[in-house]
């Protein structure tokens, strides 16, 4: 499994996203394999995309400086459920005002 991470400054970056890499004309003869892969040798088996939105105390990805040989390395994606609109909402203000951001951090 491999994730992608693309910081965006505006939703519209993302939403436009497609359409300007339809236009880009470098990018499309780059990506010509990928992009146009024969349906019998596809070059994934499954492509999802989510939209996350940053955190207040947290509005852009931070590259973590560690120490440790990269290879030792461990990475944690975390992904919240909840049941109720409220419960998200408390999850989310417990990473900015309960400072579980700076938990994480330290």
């Amino acid at each position: 499994m491999v994730y992608v991470f693309i910081p965006y400054e505006t939703v519209d970056q993302y939403f436009n996203l497609a359409s300007t890499l339809e236009q880009d004309q470098a990018y499309q003869q780059a990506g010509k394999d990928f992009l146009d892969a024969p349906v019998e040798n596809p070059p994934f088996i499954r492509y999802e995309s989510i939209f996350l939105k940053a955190f207040k105390n947290m509005p852009q990805m931070r590259v973590p400086s560690y120490e440790t040989p990269a290879g030792t390395r461990i990475y944690e994606l975390r992904s919240y459920e909840s049941a109720t609109e409220a419960k998200a909402l408390k999850k989310i203000h417990m990473f900015n005002e309960g400072g579980e951001i700076a938990i994480f951090e330290k």
